[in-house]
């Protein structure tokens, strides 16, 4: 298969995006429970950002579809 020197690679972009949700979520989540700051705010966050988490979750899925089944099948 070629690839083009400048493709983007899509697999890199969504894990690293996935890495930077958990990220805020955790920091989302410590706030909200320790009662920090502005509680509204960090629930929100915490929100928006979870449902980003999912997008890029079943984005990550698709991205890595036939790495996920060879790795099942292989597994048996």
């Amino acid at each position: 298969m070629k690839t083009r020197k400048n493709a983007v690679n899509k697999r890199a972009i969504v894990s690293v995006a996935m890495l930077f949700a958990f990220t805020v979520l955790i920091v989302s989540a410590i706030f909200d429970v320790l009662n920090l700051f502005a509680d509204d705010i960090f629930k929100l966050i915490h929100a928006i950002t979870g449902i980003l988490f999912m997008i890029l979750g079943i984005f990550h899925i698709v991205y890595n579809w036939r790495t996920l089944m060879h790795y099942l099948k292989g597994r048996k």
